[in-house]
This record gives structure tokens, C-alpha cells and sequence, in this order.
């Protein structure tokens, strides 16, 4: 979507955040929060596009298919190379998901 060309590092680094075995929305959510609030968020591609928080960037990202709900209550991406392909797109998005991660997580 035009959302998501707009931020490809973000999309990145959530979607390197998420383990294959999934999260729960809880956590992407905050793993969202935290990468957006990194030092260098000021990026544009690590901003959150117009008018979206992390709670409605998670249902885009749900809405156009890079995570699913799985029975165990976690999101995860359903097809492992539609994942590998959306973290190929960021060119930082490693070194992005150590900061997210070391960020305490804040609400």
C-alpha cells in the first residue's frame, strides 16, 4: 500500500522483529512504539505514516496480509519468504531491532 512504501524501514524491522513463531499484539505493538522512538526515528521511512499509531499500523499490517492471528493467539507472517522479502526491502532494519529491543518498553 502507499502507507507502507512510505515507511519500508518500519515494516522492516517489525516484520525482523517478529519471530516466526509469532507474538502477541501486545508485543508488536510495543515493538512498534519502541522502533518509531529510537534516535533516529526522525527518518521519514522510521516515522509512522499520516495519521496512523502503532495500534492502526498493526491492523494495516494485519489488513494487507504481513501478519495473521495463528489459533495460539500470535501474530506471526504466514508465508516465511513473503517475511524474508519484506525485511530484505529495509536496508537498516538489524541494527534497528537492537535498538527497539534495548529501548525499555514504555506504553
Amino acid at each position: 500500500s502507499k502507507e507502507m512504501r512510505k515507511a519500508v524501514e518500519l515494516v522492516a524491522a517489525v516484520m525482523a522483529a517478529v519471530p516466526e513463531d509469532g507474538l502477541r499484539e501486545g508485543e508488536v505493538v510495543g515493538i512498534i512504539r519502541r522502533t518509531v522512538r529510537s534516535d533516529d526515528a526522525n527518518h521519514p521511512e522510521w516515522c509512522l505514516p499520516g495519521g496512523m499509531d502503532a495500534d492502526m499500523f498493526l491492523e494495516h499490517l494485519m489488513h494487507r496480509g504481513a501478519l495473521q492471528l495463528g489459533e495460539d493467539d500470535k501474530l506471526s507472517c504466514p508465508i516465511p519468504s513473503f517475511r524474508t522479502w519484506l525485511v530484505n526491502q529495509g536496508s537498516g532494519a538489524q541494527g534497528r531491532i537492537d535498538k527497539a529491543q534495548a529501548a525499555p518498553a514504555t506504553g
